[in-house]
């Protein structure tokens, strides 16, 4: 199952581990427009994302991802945007917006919110949606909905593209085969032919503490909890 809007139409973690589903997850911590994490390497051309348009610079970007709870209101709309204003981000994947339709949504801030929401076939759908800010709009090449747990962004940098995906994983409660089907469209949605691919959201799962020193390569230090 495959919506895609593409671009032109009219319109968690801890150390960078998705899995927290903390607010917010960034991949990097310098200040907007500097240079960008050494993590990725992302090289924005220039004029795009952000990059300065009279100097060869990349620039930092912010991703998120946040559990919402409910956007189904406009007011929860507005709120969220609010509260954004503390934050240093560029593109926010969000779940659990509980809104109806789907589409792309022109903000009055100039952002943009692509939306997989509830439909009437999918009437227990959370939905998933992606705030786009105002200054990398349009560096966004595509929009693609794989599955009413899953939907995913493409990033055009200067000479690979970027995929994020965005995630709402099924709970313990749902059967072995129904987990499995979720991770095996997970799987299936990476875009091999991008560089650099991204998996944020709510994995509905813990990673704990550290349990070994092998973790240390993969777990951060602000684990709490025993592992599920």
């Amino acid at each position: 199952m495959k919506e895609r809007h593409t671009r032109g139409r009219n319109s968690q973690g801890q150390n960078g581990d998705p899995s927290q589903g903390g607010f917010p997850a960034t991949l990097s911590s310098p200040a907007r427009h500097k240079p960008l994490h050494e993590v990725l390497q992302l090289k924005p051309h220039r004029g795009r994302c952000g990059a300065d348009k009279r100097k060869e610079s990349t620039a930092t970007l912010h991703i998120a991802t946040y559990n919402t709870r409910t956007l189904a209101l406009q007011e929860d709309l507005e709120q969220l945007q609010d509260q954004l204003k503390n934050f240093k981000w560029d593109i926010i994947g969000l779940c659990e917006t509980k809104r109806k339709g789907e589409g792309l949504v022109e903000l009055k801030d100039g952002s943009r919110l692509y939306e997989a929401r509830k439909t009437e076939e999918s009437p227990e759908t959370k939905g998933l949606a992606f705030l786009v800010y105002k200054n990398i709009k349009d560096c966004i090449e595509d929009f693609c909905k794989h599955s009413d747990r899953i939907i995913s962004c493409k990033i055009k940098l200067q000479k690979e593209s970027l995929q994020i995906i965005e995630i709402y994983a099924p709970t313990t409660d749902y059967d072995d085969t129904d987990i499995d089907i979720f991770y095996e469209e997970l799987e299936n949605s990476i875009d091999k032919k991008c560089k650099y691919t991204v998996i944020v959201g709510d994995f509905n799962a813990k990673i704990g503490r550290k349990e070994t020193d092998e973790e240390n390569e993969w777990i951060g230090s602000s684990g709490i909890g025993k592992r599920n």
